[in-house]
Order: C-alpha cells, then structure tokens, then sequence
C-alpha cells in the first residue's frame, strides 16, 4: 500500500516503512508538513511498522525542518528497537547527511533495494 501525501508518501515492505520525501517544489505548506510529520510519528506506535527507510530520491536537498522531522522519526524508531536508514540522496544531500554526522547513526544506503536489505540483516 502507497500513501500520497503532499509532502510523505509512504510505503510499506513488510515491517518496514518507507518514506519518501516530496520535493518543495510541490507546493507544500509548513503546516502540511507539521500534519503529516506527526502522521509519519504515529506510524511508530503500531508494532507492525518497526523500522524506517527514507528515500531521498525526490528530493536534492532538505531543509532543516525536514531534517528535523526524520531526526525525531529516527529516534522513535530507535527507541522502539527498530532500524533506521537513508537511501538514494544526491552528492549535495549525502554532504549534508554527513556534515551533521547523521551517517555515524543512521546508515545511508545508495539504493531501496541495498537499504532494505541492510535493515533485514540488523
């Protein structure tokens, strides 16, 4: 099951949720991304929807309330014993992932398929 949202689309692959952020160039608003973040966050509270892959592939860069609100996503998943990845970013958003160190926590994957196996064998 796909879920399109205006700034997630979320997927499911078995325990794991897959979210993919959408471009700003979309035309989302900032409370579209509060509403939906919190959408994302409650996902976690299900067992079923133990880790989380997010999929960079539409986007070149994010801002820091994106970041932000897989940070917070990222930490629910972890405190829940569960895996959390990113996969397929741009050069420009692979700089900002390991900047901010994020890929000493959170591993960062080329593809979908490489991210979800890596989370399989954790």
């Amino acid at each position: 099951m796909t879920e399109f949202n205006k700034v997630f689309h979320i997927e499911h692959d078995g325990d794991i949720v897959i979210v993919t952020p959408q471009s700003a160039d979309s035309g989302y608003r900032y409370s579209d991304v509060h509403k939906e973040s919190n959408i994302v966050l409650r996902l976690f509270d299900s067992p079923e929807n133990k880790h989380v892959l997010v999929d960079l592939s539409a986007v070149e860069i994010m801002n820091s309330t994106m970041i932000g609100v897989f940070v917070r996503t990222f930490r629910k998943v972890n405190s829940n014993e569960g895996t959390a990845a990113f996969c397929n970013a741009s050069e420009s958003m692979a700089q900002v992932i390991d900047n901010m160190n994020l890929h000493q926590i959170w591993s960062l994957h080329d593809t979908r398929e490489s991210g979800i196996s890596a989370i399989r064998a954790n």
